[in-house]
């Protein structure tokens, strides 16, 4: 952001702003601070820190996740945001080994519950598309305002509802579910293990891309459930 912008923040904050503010499923800050590694990745600019650097001044909480779970670090982590990173680490001060220690060991938990959750809705959706494929056939298909479910044909549906029915017929479902698990199997847990990385020593991350782990892939695949009552409240 500009330096004007970081002063239209400022004088906001000044007034009484909340700075732990949530906007667009993120916290002010690491909002901020992915506003500024994106610009720079963007334009090809130098980095800048002037708007995280007055949302700590005014007492962000520069270990607040955001409603999705990744906290300003792991933001800032994301971009190589060095000039954040020292910001925040300064802010956190003595606190830092321990509460970075606390919130990986929180984020290891965090994604074996979603991986156990996503394991047991897969295993049911494979089960129900079996149990709908009575003759082993597999592929249903529509014909205007009738679904051919291979066993029988069903009228009475808008031609539009019988294309979507049809075109998640087991066969389908299936090979989506497959497809689900190799996602799943590819983004597991990288337990730390001494190999340095940058910006963090020692740090769980995903197998498949070195994020901070549970990985925004995994997030993804979980997210479709989140309405569903099993759906671990702390992804």
């Amino acid at each position: 952001m500009e330096q004007e912008d970081a002063e239209f923040l400022a004088r906001l904050l000044a007034e009484g702003a909340d700075p732990d503010e949530v906007f667009s499923n993120m916290t002010l800050l690491t909002h901020a601070i992915d506003t500024e590694g994106d610009g720079a990745l963007q334009t090809g600019e130098p980095l800048t820190v002037h708007t995280t650097a007055v949302l700590l001044a005014f007492g962000a909480d520069p270990e607040l996740a955001a409603p999705g779970g990744r906290t300003p670090v792991e933001q800032a982590s994301r971009y190589g945001h060095h000039l954040a990173l020292d910001l925040l680490r300064a802010h956190m001060g003595g606190r830092v080994g321990g509460s970075e220690a606390r919130r990986a060991s929180q984020g290891v938990h965090r994604g074996q519950d979603l991986v156990a959750f996503l394991e047991a809705r897969l295993d049911e959706e494979a089960d129900l598309a079996r149990r709908c494929d009575g003759d082993g056939c597999g592929r249903w298909s529509a014909h205007g305002h009738t679904v051919d479910f291979c066993q029988a044909e069903l009228a009475g549906f808008h031609p539009t509802i019988a294309s979507h029915v049809a075109l998640h017929d087991p066969a389908r479902v299936l090979r989506e579910v497959e497809a689900k698990r190799r996602v799943l199997a590819r983004h597991d847990l990288a337990p730390a293990v001494g190999d340095p990385e940058t910006p963090w020593d020692d740090r769980d991350d995903c197998r498949f891309d070195g994020d901070p782990w549970p990985c925004d892939d995994l997030l993804d695949l979980a997210s479709p459930y989140a309405d569903h009552p099993d759906f671990p409240r702390s992804a």
